[in-house]
């Protein structure tokens, strides 16, 4: 699962609190096979690959990648279960290792809308986990297909006993967390004709002598890379503590949707579901709190459906209620008359809360059965905000999808896109048989000079309209719309309004600027020239930690981290996704990104209690659970045992990176590492073998400031890293966070030995911003041992990024500040005399006090500083001015 690891900590007290009730105090079979046996065949396999009528429904063992499907969580692969109709499908997988963070096999893993031929799959699905209680999970032993199809249901039987959910019990460092129970877990799956969702049937034994109170449901880990959480009564919004008719995720592209669903009853969220919520992107359901006997047993019954929106499945369910139903149905059109494809028709009860959202198809339609009463619609097509330049309808790529060529082959020739409205806005609420109308977005069309990557930003200029947050998206960072242009040019659909436009492409170019309004229909074009402030020989820049849908909190598929990066004028991505070594390299060429951008084989290992650490370059061809991952979560004797295995997972010469070292989930805080001692509290939180640290992390440096300061001055030889932490399009300003690393060749020559070269000599510069240019005599100083001398600094910033100060600071203490006298982009030039008494060690420091940057990244100011210069005095070699204390 990938959903929980570095959001769990600060939720530590309200697991606590839950603990008492959430830890718990067939027809022929086809083919069956359990973790300690493996598979068995007591009859010819069903085609998995073909497609079904209306009314068959099929079910077997997965012989043939082809019957496997696509999409940013596909996980599927030979030997899983396949139960699908023609209209949903699902995997089920075999006993046995899982990817993500729970272990155990035997959890429905995909799951999608049957499409037609050459559209890309689009499961959304990391693993919908049986939980009985909170930290308890199935180990399924079988896996059983009970029933095949041929008799009209399709049945799969999944059978194992409950084990500890280790990422929890691994996360707090309490391996005897999760009571001791002997609960014997029986889930049946069936699904029939025509029907979008499976019944879901849960039968807990309890085979211990004591009662066991808790409640059965399910988890789903979810991506809400691509999709937007909806739960009935909440809508868009974060649930609440009460009961919900469906919790569900739909595609923010209204790609699909997939959901759980009472079977008759509503589902419990609760404390429970709400605090999972929290943890992680995920959707629950719960039974009540139940009691099971000492051998006695408890069953709960739920639907698990996948359909394009959520009204498809809530009309499905309601129709197997008793509930007096009405059905709503009508056509959304512009204000011209023109059916409006792909719109959301938002159905609110008498109380105003959601019950249901429907998607227009290409001709406006749209239908939905509810409950029996007044209602009121409202209609939107706003859409997400974020716009990326690739080919429309193009697969989201997982890295653990077995067939990944067919999708990485739609980066570059696209497919048929989901049918979905952008830049439409909202309707005012309505009756049930009023007509839906929204006003026809214009169009902002952008043309970069030089068909390079470059950042739109459209700020809207005119009052905005206030939107309830339950049914209409937010926007994106405040703006009207993100556009991330891959090749030169993007079109951008936006509401009618005045707007300012920024087009920009990191911190080496000026921006170029517009101002424009936009009438509905009507299209805008803009040429874009970006010029180039200033030239650096022999420097690469790299933002050396930043997250995409592998990762437990990320926010953003593979593909367009890639083109957000490269976008944001970063010469080097690095794929530091939580816990996972997932290879980014293989997307370069189909996103034609190949000579602009190169991809550092990385990940995150994220121990909550720990602190978080970067390893890169990964091993090539490591194999288990994540692509070779450390599993953490297993259990440790103390850091340093964590970093052993991290450094088996690196190429020689490869590097640990601390990362936020100072703060919730950084090693020096954990620690207790003072920095004006040297000392550590907790010896066993700590270990010496990181190659480099983070200074600067998602636009702050100031918490690890003093610390780096003391770690140079104790001999301590880290190289610092500026990084972006980035986790969607916009968050942790990717291009602005940075690391030049002073390499000595052209990024034409890149290799990752020129890489870790620069690394292991500390030639790095960490900016927010500027560049700073650091030499004695000629040649480079930051990182080196030098003779005492003459610093001669040049910092250069685009004119859009003002620098008022060079300071230059002498082990760990401010020792000269110089005020710059020209106006960016000419260059601030500053020299220091640095000739000691003894040894000492230098670092650089460029900034803006009190002018901020405008355009670009209003508000932020400018701040960079170079990586420690170690001045030898009597030339017998550099010792450190303080002692290295860490203890």
């Amino acid at each position: 699962m990938t959903r929980f690891a570095a959001w769990l900590r600060p939720f530590e007290p309200a697991i606590l609190l839950l603990l008492p009730v959430a830890l718990g105090g067939s027809v022929g079979c086809h083919s069956q096979w359990s973790s300690d046996e493996g598979p068995t065949d007591t009859g010819p396999a069903p085609d998995l690959t073909a497609a079904l009528a209306t009314d068959e429904v099929r079910a077997g063992v997965v012989t043939d990648a082809a019957a496997l499907f696509g999409g940013i969580s596909s996980e599927g692969r030979l030997g899983d279960v396949k139960i699908y109709n023609d209209r949903a499908r699902f995997v089920i997988q075999q006993p046995g290792l899982s990817n993500y963070y729970v272990e155990y096999g035997g959890s429905l893993i995909d799951a999608d809308i049957v499409r037609p031929a050459g559209q890309p799959g689009r499961d959304l699905v990391d693993e919908l986990v049986v939980m009985i209680g909170l930290a308890r999970v199935v180990n399924a032993t079988e896996v059983t297909v009970d029933a095949d199809g041929a008799d009209g249901v399709a049945r799969v039987r999944v059978e194992g006993v409950t084990e500890p959910m280790h990422l929890i019990t691994g996360a707090l460092e309490t391996p005897t967390l999760v009571a001791d129970l002997d609960l014997y877990v029986t889930t049946l799956y069936e699904l029939r004709p025509g029907e979008h969702a499976m019944t879901v049937t849960t039968t807990v034994e309890n085979r211990d002598p004591e009662d066991a109170t808790l409640q059965i449901g399910d988890v789903g880990i979810v991506t809400f890379d691509l999709g937007e959480h909806w739960t009935s009564r909440a809508g868009l919004d974060d649930p609440d503590t009460g009961s919900v008719w469906m919790s569900g995720v739909m595609g923010q592209h209204n790609e699909v949707t997939v959901g759980i669903l009472g079977d008759g009853v509503d589902l419990e969220q609760g404390s429970l579901g709400q605090m999972l919520a929290g943890l992680a992107p995920s959707i629950a359901g719960f039974s009540a709190v139940l009691t099971i006997p000492a051998g006695g047993s408890q069953t709960f019954v739920r639907r698990v459906g996948v359909a394009l929106d959520p009204a498809s499945l809530l009309s499905e369910a309601w129709q197997r209620s008793p509930v007096t139903k009405q059905l709503l149905s009508g056509v959304v059109t512009d204000t011209a008359g023109e059916p409006v494809g792909g719109a959301r028709v938002h159905v609110l009860d008498a109380a105003g809360e959601p019950l249901s959202v429907a998607f227009s198809d290409t001709a406006g339609a749209w239908a939905a059965t509810v409950p029996a009463g007044p209602v009121t619609l409202v209609t939107t097509g706003r859409g997400a905000g974020y716009i990326v330049d690739l080919p429309p309808g193009h697969a989201q790529i997982s890295p653990y999808e077995v067939d990944q060529a067919a999708s990485l082959a739609t980066l570059t020739s696209g497919a048929a896109p989901p049918v979905f409205a952008e830049g439409y806005g909202f309707s005012a609420p309505s009756g049930p048989r009023d007509p839906q109308v929204l006003v026809a977005p214009g169009w902002i069309d952008v043309e970069v000079a030089g068909g390079e990557p470059a950042v739109v930003r459209v700020d809207r200029t005119d009052a905005d309209v206030a939107v309830d947050a339950r049914i209409v998206p937010g926007r994106p960072g405040g703006s009207q719309v993100y556009g991330f242009v891959r090749d030169g040019d993007i079109a951008l659909p936006v509401e009618p309004g005045s707007y300012h436009v920024v087009v920009r492409r990191g911190v080496r170019d000026e921006v170029w600027t517009a101002d424009v309004v936009v009438e509905s229909g009507v299209r805008v074009a803009l040429a874009a020239a970006l010029v180039q402030a200033y030239e650096l020989d022999g420097v690469w820049v790299g933002d050396p930690h930043s997250h995409a849908a592998p990762s437990a909190d990320g926010g953003i598929p593979m593909e367009d981290r890639l083109l957000v990066t490269a976008a944001a004028g970063v010469d080097i991505h690095f794929g530091t996704d939580h816990d996972h070594l997932a290879d980014y390299r293989p997307l370069l060429a189909p996103l034609g990104l190949d000579g602009a951008l190169q991809s550092v084989l990385a990940g995150e290992c994220s121990p909550v209690l720990r602190g978080h650490f970067n390893v890169w370059p990964a091993q090539e061809g490591l194999t288990g659970v994540n692509h070779g991952a450390p599993m953490w979560w297993y259990g440790y004797i103390d850091t340093e045992e964590i970093f052993g295995w991290m450094r088996d997972s690196v190429v020689p010469g490869g590097v640990v990176q601390a990362n936020h070292p100072v703060g919730s989930s950084g090693m020096f805080s954990f620690a207790g590492y003072d920095p004006t001692s040297g000392k550590v509290s907790s010896r066993e939180h700590w270990a010496d073998d990181f190659d480099t640290m983070e200074l600067l992390n998602s636009d702050s440096y100031q918490e690890n400031w003093d610390y780096y300061l003391d770690l140079t001055r104790r001999g301590k030889r880290v190289t610092p890293v500026g990084v972006s932490d980035s986790h969607t399009w916009t968050s942790g300003s990717p291009g602005l966070n940075v690391t030049f690393f002073q390499t000595g060749a052209p990024f034409s020559a890149y290799t990752e030995e020129g890489l870790l070269d620069a690394v292991a000599r500390r030639a790095t510069v960490v900016s927010h911003g500027p560049y700073i240019d650091a030499r004695m005599g000629g040649v480079w100083a930051p990182g080196a041992e030098v003779a005492p001398g003459t610093l001669d600094v040049i910092v250069q910033a685009p004119s859009w990024m003002p620098v008022e100060t060079v300071s230059l600071w002498a082990d760990g203490d401010l020792a000269q500040t110089i005020t710059c006298s020209g106006v960016s982009p000419t260059p601030c030039v500053v020299s220091f005399d640095l000739n000691p008494f003894s040894d000492a060690v230098y670092v650089v420091e460029a900034e803006s006090v009190s002018s901020p940057m405008v355009e670009a990244w209003p508000g932020h100011l400018a701040w960079a500083a170079t990586s420690g210069i170690y001045v030898d005095a009597t030339g017998d070699g550099w010792d450190a001015p303080y002692p290295w204390m860490v203890q």
